[in-house]
């Protein structure tokens, strides 16, 4: 299984997810109508991916969505096919807070991990971004869902009512507050084209033009630095200069210099 960055070409695949899983996870609680109302508002071609965009207007759309830099969609595929989404931002207030907007996996693919594995991603992401806590929200009727996120530490927080459609429906917030990232010691491990190992650390991470870098080491306790890996195509092929710039030689995401530039000013 892959994870990463989502781009526009996802966007019918990201819709057939999340229309099997809604069906999987409410099929005894909502309608097929109704169903079918809520994939259009919230993952039409002229809807907002985001539930308050849903409830306001219709004039983001799903490519605007993916394309805002406040957003972070993430998708997991397997042999080239998408079985799952996560989609999270960073929303101001009192507190930062992480909001989770979507975990879907597809039911063909369900209880192999990938929930888990979509959750570790767009936890790290908003945590990298200043996220003092985390929520994610799930319509009362799905068990599953709100077991999902019992198990991993998440409280049951505050209610509120929502319109899908003409009917409305219940949703609830579950919480996760920490003061350090979620994820540190949670390593994925790839291999290189030489076939070393090499481990990822979503918890280190740093914002490209196009998506996140992760830090990647040769070894799971983070002993030795082996480099970057891009977050957007998976490439390990990603070069450093002596300014902290990084690129990826793949699809050329790129991060700006962290130290001042003398030549610059």
């Amino acid at each position: 299984m892959e994870l990463r960055t989502a781009s526009r070409s996802d966007l019918t695949a990201v819709r057939d997810v999340a229309e099997a899983s809604l069906a999987a996870s409410y099929d005894h609680t909502l309608g097929e109508e109704l169903r079918e109302q809520a994939v259009e508002t919230w993952y039409g071609e002229r809807q907002s991916l985001t539930r308050e965009g849903a409830e306001a207007s219709a004039a983001g759309g799903l490519a605007e969505t993916i394309d805002d830099e406040e957003t972070t969609v993430v998708v997991a595929e397997a042999d080239d096919e998408m079985i799952g989404f996560a989609q999270g931002s960073l929303v101001e207030g009192a507190d930062l807070v992480g909001r989770i907007e979507w975990i879907h996996v597809h039911p063909d693919h369900r209880g192999s991990g990938v929930g888990s594995r979509l959750l570790d991603r767009i936890e790290a992401e908003l945590a990298s971004v200043g996220a003092d806590r985390i929520e994610g929200r799930v319509l009362d009727a799905n068990r599953a869902g709100k077991t999902f996120y019992e198990q991993r530490g998440y409280e049951a927080g505050s209610t509120r009512e929502l319109r899908l459609g003409s009917d409305m429906a219940t949703e609830r917030t579950f919480v996760r507050q920490y003061e350090e990232p979620t994820n540190t010691g949670i390593n994925d491990r790839r291999e290189t084209d030489e076939g070393d190992s090499v481990f990822i650390a979503y918890d280190d991470s740093a914002r490209g033009s196009k998506g996140p870098f992760y830090g990647a080491y040769l070894d799971e306790d983070r002993a030795q630095r082996y480099g970057w890996f891009c977050g957007v195509c998976n490439s390990l092929d990603v070069g450093m200069d002596t300014m902290g710039r990084l690129e990826c030689e793949n699809c050329r995401n790129r991060r700006k210099a962290t130290r001042w530039d003398a030549t610059t000013g």
